[in-house]
């Protein structure tokens, strides 16, 4: 991809962006999202470090779960007709999500706890 500098404003309540040179579509999904991937890293990194006591994965967690409600808020407000998953609704969802993060976090601090006492 061809150097782009794309500048977002948000004010008065309105939404403005603009592109110094014309732009695809994949393009500016491309720099949107890997805007919104570095932002929440740079967020998850700042609050790991201002909470020692947390674990990294419940840090992430918590952004993952911020981004994805707020994704999915953008995709329904998009297309709302649109049903992406009728079999499931957004709480059965967060519950399953919640769920696999709990258990990975489980996993997680057991190997350290392991390797702690292994190192005693």
């Amino acid at each position: 991809m061809k150097d782009l500098k794309v500048v977002l404003e948000f004010k008065d309540g309105k939404f403005d962006a603009k592109a110094d040179r014309e732009a695809s579509y994949a393009e500016l999904m491309q720099i949107l999202c890997n805007g919104a991937l570095s932002t929440m890293r740079v967020m998850a990194d700042s609050y790991i470090r201002d909470n020692p006591d947390l674990l990294e994965v419940d840090a992430k967690t918590q952004f993952y779960d911020f981004a994805n409600e707020a994704f999915t808020f953008v995709l329904e407000n998009f297309l709302p007709d649109k049903e992406m998953r009728p079999d499931l609704d957004s709480q059965a969802i967060l519950e399953a999500s919640e769920k696999l993060h709990e258990e990975h976090a489980a996993k997680i601090k057991a190997e350290a706890e392991e390797d702690a006492a292994k190192e005693e």
